[in-house]
């Protein structure tokens, strides 16, 4: 199974050259290696350092995704953000990564909401108050981080300040 992936001297599967018609390939050749590791047919050692691959190529196949995202397509940003959180959850990625990933994701939640809060032109208080309840919603389903929350939050009091 490992001939479907280059191979280079770094890297058992190269990651460059990954995409989300892989996933399902990757996903059996995971499976494998766990399958082989139960069996004692790879050490702790081996099933370590491959594991630690196979998330770095869930990774970077997520973080192509979230680049290919439209900022405006909240509905595809919260597949993805679901599909990255199943993935921790079965064990295809690290908790480096997975936090790596939902930073990304949260980036995408923070300037959403910023072009949100700038489009606002006046005495606008209501959509304010609408778009703050938002963040609040947001952020209390852990789709921005605190960082992220903040920085909104200020944006917002400033915007009340000035009025």
């Amino acid at each position: 199974m490992l001939e479907k992936f280059p191979i280079s001297s770094t890297s058992i599967i190269k990651k460059d050259r990954l995409n989300e018609k892989d996933i399902d390939n990757l996903n059996e050749l995971n499976q494998n290696i766990s399958d082989s590791y139960a069996a004692g047919k790879i050490n702790n050692e081996q099933y370590t350092h491959l594991k630690y691959e196979f998330s770095t190529a869930y990774q970077e196949i997520f973080k192509k995704r979230i680049e290919s995202l439209i900022e405006q397509d909240l509905e595809a940003i919260n597949k993805t953000r679901n599909d990255i959180m199943d993935a921790y959850n079965s064990g295809k990625l690290s908790n480096e990564h997975y936090t790596n990933l939902k930073n990304e994701i949260s980036n995408i939640y923070e300037k959403i909401f910023k072009k949100r809060i700038e489009s606002l032109t006046g005495q606008n208080t209501e959509a304010l108050d609408k778009i703050r309840s938002d963040i609040e919603d947001v952020y209390s389903d852990e789709k921005i981080t605190e960082l992220h929350y903040n920085l909104l939050n200020g944006k917002i009091s400033r915007m009340f300040n000035n009025k």
